[in-house]
């Protein structure tokens, strides 16, 4: 009797279309206050840059100086707390500030977009696994683009869900923005928008509906760039988001793949460069710079890496190729079940704090980069947090995986913004696996999706195999009341 009731207290609390969230909020809230006691801004190596073309915009209004591998939106983010508060302590307790309300806005439209899609209790638990999870809330603190970057993509699928229950011209201007806005935080966003209206077209086929999105959409998406790729026009003379191809290619080839360069190459000023800097592990950006200070341009600079390291794959008949695309499969898998984790924690006489020891002792005005002001309780609670509640993310990716078979399966039933959640999952995988390795920063933005996705597993396994009820459990929990 006393389970029948806690049963239908539970019904009631998670389908009731407004508690939910305030519980969400008020928990993400919580954590992240305990983060600002004891935690301040860490700086990455990508920091410093990030933070140097955010103070040239708040001080001129435009970008004199950026990397051509680099985009604007973080930044952009960034000036308008320099500019009012100068660099001072107080523009960076802002700027994290600032990036821990994102993560929380982000866990509320996980929320929305699950309960639209899959059941209540999917939406609900699925986002409570998010407000608490550790890599989020340490690239909250973190000086990079992974917080904005996640928000714009949750961003992006709950406006996709409006297109792809009306697909109007309006909805798909939304959708346009909001995908030129991802790109403009960072250059792998940029094609997203055709996996958005590849998946639209399954249901339209080519229908003059699709053909008004599809031009809406690309128009606003192309305006919203253009601006950023006339100004790199102007000052690297590409008419382009980016410029790292030869990094991201060089990288996986040279320096993960150790692939042996051929010394009859036709670009031995790469190759003098390289041999030059080989004794570091990692020598992509030891080149790249060193091609810098030999007065070659950044883009040529790229472009010579590119071929470089393309050269070196299709030597002797391309006997490279296949255990580089094995590699790449294993990196795949990798990617979900076997990263490298961001998370570190340092030691001072306070005790533990939160992060990379890549920067440490390095500090810019208005980022200490390290707590030494803060107080050693709210340190400890965190060290203890962070080793309490890490979340096992390879076991939660395993059950998410049986949730996407199960969709799968079915997907002509499912919602399009649940199919578009997987192809999205799938597209950050592959760019990983060719292109990089696999570290959790690079799968944090799929996090969320992931926790959705093992959730609405679990849930469906406890509704239709424990419970008995009957249907398909492959159906369990999408679009559905079932809690």
């Amino acid at each position: 009797m006393q389970f029948q009731a806690v049963s239908e207290a539970h019904r009631r609390f998670i389908t009731d279309p407004v508690r939910p969230i305030f519980v969400l909020i008020a928990i993400a809230a919580c954590v992240r206050i305990l983060m600002t006691f004891g935690t301040t801004g860490i700086l990455w190596p990508d920091s410093f840059a990030y933070h140097r073309s955010a103070a040239l915009m708040a001080k001129f209004g435009n970008f004199h100086w950026h990397e051509i591998y680099r985009t604007p939106l973080y930044p952009i983010f960034m000036a308008p707390f320099l500019w009012l508060f100068g660099q001072t302590a107080l523009a960076g307790f802002f700027i994290i500030l600032g990036q821990r309300l994102l993560g929380i806005a982000s866990v509320v439209l996980l929320y929305k977009v699950s309960r639209k899609n899959f059941s209540p209790a999917v939406a609900f638990y699925g986002s409570l696994l998010f407000a608490i999870h550790t890599l989020q809330l340490y690239y909250e603190t973190t000086v990079h683009t992974e917080t904005l970057f996640t928000f714009f993509l949750l961003l992006v699928i709950y406006a996709t869900d409006f297109l792809f229950k009306d697909p109007a011209p309006r909805n798909a201007c939304l959708v346009g923005l909001l995908c030129g806005l991802l790109t403009l935080t960072r250059p792998l966003g940029q094609f997203v928008l055709l996996i958005i209206l590849g998946l639209l077209l399954l249901r339209e086929r080519f229908s003059l509906t699709w053909w008004k999105c599809c031009g809406a959409s690309i128009l606003v998406f192309v305006a919203v760039l253009l601006p950023w790729m006339l100004t790199n026009k102007a000052y690297y003379k590409f008419f382009g988001v980016s410029q790292d191809l030869g990094l991201n290619l060089f990288h996986r080839i040279i320096d993960v793949e150790r692939i042996p360069p051929l010394e009859n190459t036709a670009h031995p000023r790469v190759l003098r460069v390289w041999k030059a800097s080989k004794h570091n592990k990692i020598t992509y950006f030891y080149v790249y710079h060193g091609l810098l200070r030999e007065r070659v341009r950044r883009v040529k600079a790229d472009r010579m890496m590119a071929a470089f390291a393309i050269e070196t794959l299709k030597q002797d008949g391309g006997k490279y190729f296949l255990p580089y695309l094995k590699n790449s499969a294993e990196t795949f898998f990798e990617f979900f079940f076997k990263v490298r984790r961001s998370v570190q924690f340092c030691g001072d006489a306070g005790g533990p704090y939160l992060c990379t020891k890549n920067t440490l002792g390095r500090k810019e005005k208005a980022f200490a980069n390290s707590p030494e002001n803060l107080g050693s309780s709210a340190r400890a609670i965190i060290y203890e947090y962070f080793r309490l509640f890490r979340l096992p993310m390879g076991a939660i990716s395993l059950v998410a995986m049986v949730g996407f078979v199960m969709v799968a399966s079915r997907w002509r039933k499912a919602e399009l913004s649940v199919v578009l959640m997987m192809a999205v999952t799938i597209y950050f995988a592959l760019l990983t696996a060719v292109f990089n390795i696999p570290e959790d920063r690079f799968r944090l933005p799929i996090d969320p999706i992931l926790f959705v996705f093992a959730v609405f597993a679990v849930t469906s396994f406890v509704l239709y195999y424990i419970r008995g009820k009957r249907g398909d459990p492959k159906q369990a929990c999408i679009n559905s009341h079932e809690t």
